[in-house]
C-alpha cells in the first residue's frame, strides 16, 4: 500500500481536528424558501454547535437538529480548513490527511525512484531481456548527481545496472533525453560485457 500511495509512512489518526477543522453554514438556497425569516435564527444557532459534530452527522447522512428544526444532510454546507502544510479529503465519513512539506530526504528519494522508471523504460525500448545485466550511462545536474550517489545500490539492483557511468553515452547505447521532476537528463543503457570464464586450473602432474 505504501508504494502504491508513494508515501513513507501510514498512520490511522483518531481524531482529525489535530491537522484541521471544519465550518458549518445553512444552505441559504435550500433553506430561505422553507423558513424565511427564521433562517437567521438557524444562523446563529448552528454557528453555536460543535461543527466537528455535525460535519460526521452530514459525512454519514444524518439530519442535524439546530434551533428545533431538523436540517437534512442536504440543508446544510460543510468546507474544511487544513492546517498549514497538510491537505485532506473526505468520503463516506472517513478522512484522509496528507502532509504536503516533503523533506529533502523523501526527496531525493522520489527521484531516485524516477530514474529508476525511467532506465528501467530504456531497458524495455532497447530491447534487452529482463536477466539482461547493464552499464547505464547519464548526464545531469549536481541534484542528479547527488541522488545517484546516495541511491547507486539502489538505482543498480532495480536496473540491473552492473555500473553507472557519469557522462555521455557511448553512441551505441540506447539513450535518451529527458526531464525528470524539472532536471534536464541524458540517460543511455548498453548491454554489460560479459567477463570470460576463468581459465581452468591445471591438473596434478601436468606441467
Amino acid at each position: 500500500l505504501l508504494d502504491e500511495l508513494n508515501v513513507r509512512e501510514l498512520v490511522v489518526i483518531h481524531d482529525e481536528s489535530d491537522f484541521l477543522r471544519y465550518e458549518v453554514r445553512p444552505n441559504l438556497p435550500a433553506l430561505g424558501p422553507k423558513y424565511g425569516a427564521g433562517v437567521a435564527q438557524i444562523r446563529d444557532a448552528l454557528a453555536q454547535q460543535d461543527a466537528a459534530a455535525v460535519a460526521a452527522a452530514v459525512a454519514q447522512g444524518r439530519s442535524v437538529t439546530v434551533a428545533g428544526h431538523e436540517l437534512a444532510p442536504e440543508e446544510i454546507l460543510v468546507s474544511t480548513v487544513e492546517r498549514e502544510g497538510f491537505a485532506s479529503a473526505q468520503e463516506a465519513g472517513y478522512v484522509v490527511v496528507v502532509d504536503t512539506e516533503v523533506p529533502a530526504e523523501l526527496r531525493d528519494e522520489g527521484l531516485a525512484r524516477e530514474l529508476v522508471h525511467r532506465i528501467q523504460n530504456l531497458r524495455r525500448d532497447a530491447g534487452f531481456d529482463i536477466s539482461d545485466r547493464i552499464t547505464t550511462y547519464w548526464q545531469g545536474d549536481a541534484d542528479i548527481r547527488r541522488v545517484l550517489a546516495a541511491h547507486a545500490e539502489y538505482v543498480q539492483g532495480e536496473t540491473l545496472s552492473l555500473s553507472l557511468i557519469e557522462g555521455a553515452p557511448p553512441a551505441a547505447a540506447h539513450r535518451a533525453e529527458q526531464d525528470v521532476d524539472g532536471h534536464a537528463v541524458v540517460l543511455g543503457v548498453a548491454k554489460a560485457a560479459t567477463p570470460s570464464p576463468p581459465a581452468p586450473l591445471p591438473q596434478a602432474g601436468e606441467g
